[in-house]
């Protein structure tokens, strides 16, 4: 993260004097439209401001998990909103009974309103709306025929009505997410593959009526499929894997996570017939051997593969991934696969030059010799996950030294971590990229911590659940190296108290996400401490706090009335 620029600083300013947003309306709609973007994703939006910010020519609006925006809200935006309007992301904006106030939702109502005046949508985004119903897809389908892309993902009231109303009045759709709508039954699923022959992206996760029958009658009419998602659905078999496989020969990305009773014969049909898959999802699905992959990275060029807690897999899966894949492969999940051994993780996974994401199983043999290996070969990444291993500091400077774009490095479970040489600090790089890092229940000092931290100053993201030797002292270090945090995750560290977040406070503006349950030292001091400075705060939380009062805690929801407390 860079520093705040001119206008994020304006922006800023802008946020705390709620009174006079009415005096947006008066500035360029280039303009509006970026201190927009600042407010929603800060969670700040409401009913009473949104319309504020929109603009007759606006084009993508995205209001996403923003909580105060409701019905009420959604007609304000239909009054300056017209055929302009492309792009509407709601996804989220569900919840009741938030801190003081009572939230009447997006319901039927508020889409009702907004269809009849965005007829032009082309997008848009319902996922997680829990009241929706179909009578909202009838207003939808009435009014928005030039719609590409819904999604109604765990909207959970949607049946069989909506996907008839969607298969027969959105011809133009390419791609529909219906991920955990449980409601919809067999013949929803195939009057939706019978009308609507063109679908490229179909996502149907945790339909947990989904079935081998179901899927065969599908597939039938789903010859132009690029992405299909079945993720734990539970109840298809190689059988329906078969039919994929038959009549979906343009399929790209594939996932089938939690399907637990796919074997080799399904994934081995895979590779016969969808030779253009390059995104494989495989977690959790322990039937699978090495044939399947061996197969799969033969025929496919993959550039994701996911088989965490594929538990049968052996060396052999990554000499074939390595042999086969070498030139295109970016991300590997092998998490929980603990038959792979280190010395072909040392040789083979090293040759992968693309790779960008790795997660690594949990094996007690793999140390700072293999991790330094990683580094110095796989110069690329951007996400290393080394949960649980016997590695010491000198694999992390490893990975400082020679992986100069890593922005997420998960380092939990480490218990050994404070071992090693601390002269292998010396001449050490920044890491200007790292953005999250994850230290949770792992041991480490106080010059651990120093070192890390003076490393990576732009880092966003820290996680420390239930690392009990970190004290006031060593949060101090961190916040004054790393004041652009803007979540901090402190879950069990016992030994603080409200030195700590005194030190949060006033060395994080930007503090939108904190964690400090079971840290029982914690005082109503901090609360007020937070008031005064954390107005970025959105989310808070403090349980098994015995010494916050409910009258601080009633102080800081008028104060900071958007952020979400949790006790």
């Amino acid at each position: 993260m860079e520093p705040l620029s001119l206008l994020d600083i304006c922006c800023r300013e802008i946020s705390r004097h709620k009174e006079l947003y009415r005096e947006i309306r008066k500035l360029p709609y280039d303009l509006r439209e970026y201190i927009l973007e600042w407010i929603r994703s800060r969670h700040m939006l409401t009913d009473n401001n949104v319309s504020d910010f929109v603009h007759p020519q606006i084009e993508r609006l995205k209001l996403a998990n923003n909580f105060m925006i409701s019905d009420l809200g959604i007609e304000q935006i239909a009054l300056f909103v017209n055929l302009s309007l492309k792009y509407l992301d709601l996804s989220g904006c569900n919840l009741t009974d938030k801190s003081i106030f009572i939230i009447e939702n997006i319901t039927d109502k508020g889409i009702e309103q907004l269809t009849k005046k965005s007829k032009d949508l082309t997008e848009l985004i319902l996922s997680g709306c829990l009241k929706i119903t179909d009578q909202s897809v009838v207003y939808i389908t009435n009014n928005c025929y030039n719609l590409c892309s819904l999604d109604l993902a765990y909207c959970s009231a949607i049946t069989d009505k909506s996907i008839g109303l969607i298969s027969q009045n959105c011809k133009n759709l390419k791609s529909l997410f219906i991920s955990g709508c449980t409601e919809i039954s067999k013949q929803g699923f195939i009057e939706l593959s019978k009308n609507l022959p063109n679908l490229i992206i179909l996502s149907l996760g945790k339909c947990q009526k989904i079935d081998d029958n179901i899927v065969e009658l599908m597939m039938e009419n789903f010859s132009q499929i690029r992405e299909l998602d079945f993720n734990n659905c539970t109840l298809i078999t190689d059988k329906a894997v078969n039919a994929i496989s038959t009549k979906c020969t343009l399929l790209e990305t594939l996932s089938l996570s939690g399907c637990t009773r796919i074997t080799d014969k399904g994934i081995t049909d895979l590779s016969v017939s969808c030779k253009k898959i390059k995104i494989l999802l495989l977690q959790n699905c322990e039937l699978i051997s090495d044939f399947s992959i061996i197969e799969i990275s033969k025929n496919c060029k993959l550039s994701r593969l996911d088989v965490s807690y594929c538990i049968n897999l052996t060396d052999f899966s990554i000499n074939a991934i390595s042999e086969n894949c070498s030139n295109s492969l970016k991300s590997l999940n092998i998490t929980g696969c603990d038959k792979i051994t280190v010395p072909v993780i040392e040789e083979k996974i090293t040759k992968l030059s693309r790779l960008k994401v790795l997660n690594l199983p949990q094996n007690s043999q793999i140390g700072d010799k293999t991790i330094e290996k990683i580094a110095y070969l796989l110069r690329k990444l951007v996400r290393l996950q080394l949960r649980g291993l016997e590695i010491t500091q000198n694999s992390i400077t490893s990975i400082v030294k020679y992986c100069p774009n890593l922005r997420i490095l998960i380092l939990s479970w480490c218990s050994r971590i404070n071992e090693g040489d601390i002269l292998f600090w010396e001449n050490v790089p920044y890491l200007h990229q790292l953005k999250t890092l994850d230290l949770s229940w792992s041991e480490f000092s106080e010059e651990f911590i120093h070192q890390i931290s003076s490393r990576a100053p732009w880092l966003l993201t820290l996680k420390l659940y239930g690392c009990r030797q970190i004290d006031d002292r060593a949060i101090s270090i961190i916040v004054k190296n790393c004041s652009f945090l803007t979540t901090i995750q402190l879950y069990g560290c016992k030994l603080l108290t409200d030195q700590s977040i005194l030190f949060i406070a006033e060395n994080c503006p930007n503090l939108e996400f904190l964690d400090f349950n079971q840290c029982f030292r914690i005082t109503d001091k901090s609360i007020l401490k937070l008031i005064e400075c954390s107005h970025n705060l959105q989310v808070l939380h403090c349980r098994s706090c015995p010494l916050i009062s409910n009258d601080a805690l009633n102080e800081l929801k008028m104060k900071i009335p958007f952020c979400e407390i949790n006790v």
